[in-house]
């Protein structure tokens, strides 16, 4: 079989306690890599998380831009070596990786502390393109109207349909909303035709409150601990069969 090449996006899956045994979850995921490489069968992955971050993913590099004085452009180029390929959102003098949390909640989380998935991920990043610095940088934007839709019609049916005026229902969706939308004016001025609960901009957020950033430095023990890793995964990979 040839090589397999490993996703940096999907790194944190086979790095838990890197240098031991294959751990249960790397198996896992070898498993879904086999049947993906081997058959053509891929494990689809649906999420509103992910929907909001591949949504606002411009968004966000327009928000670094304009904040920090920057001209960084989306990158489309697929990076790969022996082991990892990758498409890292930015590649300047740094690698830049953008992440738009789903709700304020895990933003402030992401503040706290780097992601290990993440951490992982830009590691494969800079091994690919040889830079030293990597950027984790969390974004916190407005959902896109069609997500907000989405959340709206499960709250409404939830509440077994209730009266468009019932206060129950007006409040919860009211409270959806703010959940959701961080900048009124902004969310108002990209959707003309969208129909809020409230316009009211008492709990907007500046922007420069909703961005933070990580920075990592590239290691070169830990892209040795990634290459073995990737090595380990492909000998149990060897060792599946129908």
């Amino acid at each position: 079989m040839d090589k397999i090449l490993f996703r940096c996006s999907q790194l944190g899956r086979i790095m838990a306690s890197p240098g031991k045994a294959l751990p249960v979850g790397a198996k896992t995921y070898c498993r879904e890599v086999w049947i993906e490489h081997q058959y053509g069968r891929k494990k689809d992955v649906l999420s509103k998380y992910l929907d909001k971050g591949n949504a606002m993913e411009q968004e966000a590099i327009n928000s670094i831009n304009k904040l920090f004085g920057k001209d960084y452009q989306k990158n489309e180029t697929e990076f790969s070596n022996d082991y990892l390929k990758g498409t890292p959102d930015i590649v300047s003098d740094i690698v830049v990786d953008t992440k738009c949390p789903w709700e304020l909640s895990t933003f402030v989380e992401a503040k706290e502390k780097l992601n290990s998935d993440y951490y992982w991920q830009v590691m494969g990043y800079m091994a690919l393109t040889g830079l030293k610095k990597a950027q984790v940088v969390s974004v916190l934007l407005n959902a896109p109207a069609e997500l907000i839709t989405k959340e709206a019609k499960k709250l409404y049916f939830s509440m077994d349909c209730p009266d468009e005026d019932n206060y129950e229902y007006k409040a919860k969706l009211l409270q959806l909303e703010r959940n959701m939308i961080y900048d009124t004016l902004s969310f108002e001025m990209d959707n003309p035709h969208y129909d809020l609960v409230s316009n009211s901009t008492k709990y907007d957020i500046p922007i420069e409150q909703r961005v933070h950033i990580h920075q990592v430095e590239r290691d070169e023990e830990a892209i040795n601990h990634i290459y073995k890793r990737v090595d380990q995964c492909r000998e149990y990979i060897n060792t599946l069969g129908l």
